[in-house]
């Protein structure tokens, strides 16, 4: 019993002496301790989102809008193509532009007393020095060098129509861009009228080039 309470006492007195006793360091082998590596990362290239690639000023093109082309807008109609001068180099056009408004008067060919169809041709033409131009329909679809087409006028030429296809019916001035003025018949005005549609082109009769 004696023993074991000395064995005890001896023991208690070890762990008193480990327990006040200061570690070197110094005293540690070399290459036993490892110090901490510590590793900064790097900055991202974009702070503001990293995870999305900085794009070039130049590659952006109106950020969040839509590029909006308008359509450009046909000159011709019905697929029909017109190679015509500027209507405002042609005097004969400007001549007959001048007169839109007037009314319909048969037998006249002035604008104090008005135009029936042959008399505003021939009132248009004698202005712009054709003195000897005919007075009546026929012969004025007769006069100058024959159109046969009518995607072949220009401005300034003269234009016909027939229903029956045996001689002229009515006829104006070719302005352009489609576009007849004419006088047609009574009840109306000197007016434009778009000659690329169906009835005019299957009606077109002959086409008279005075320029």
């Amino acid at each position: 019993m004696k023993k074991k309470l000395i064995v005890l006492v001896i023991f208690a007195l070890t762990l008193t002496g480990c327990a006040g006793k200061t570690i070197n360091i110094s005293e540690v082998p070399e290459g036993e301790i490892t110090p901490p590596v510590t590793t900064t990362p790097p900055p991202p290239e974009n702070v503001e989102n990293p995870n999305i690639p900085e794009i070039p000023p130049e590659d952006i093109e109106n950020p969040g809008t839509e590029l909006f082309i308008p359509e450009q807008p046909d000159e011709t109609d019905n697929n029909t193509t017109i190679d015509a001068p500027p209507a405002d180099d042609n005097s004969i056009v400007q001549t007959a532009r001048a007169l839109i408004g007037i009314e319909f008067t048969n037998g006249g060919s002035s604008p104090s007393e008005g135009f029936d169809n042959s008399g505003f041709i021939y009132y248009v033409l004698r202005e712009n020095g054709y003195v000897n131009s005919p007075r009546g329909l026929q012969e004025q679809s007769a006069m100058g060098n024959k159109i046969d087409s009518i995607t072949e006028l220009r401005a300034g030429d003269l234009v016909f129509f027939s229903e029956n296809s045996e001689r002229a019916q009515f006829g104006g001035i070719y302005v352009g861009d489609g576009v007849m003025v004419s006088c047609r018949m009574e009840g109306e005005t000197v007016n434009e009228f778009n000659i690329m549609v169906n009835y005019y082109i299957d009606n077109f009769f002959v086409g008279v080039r005075v320029l």
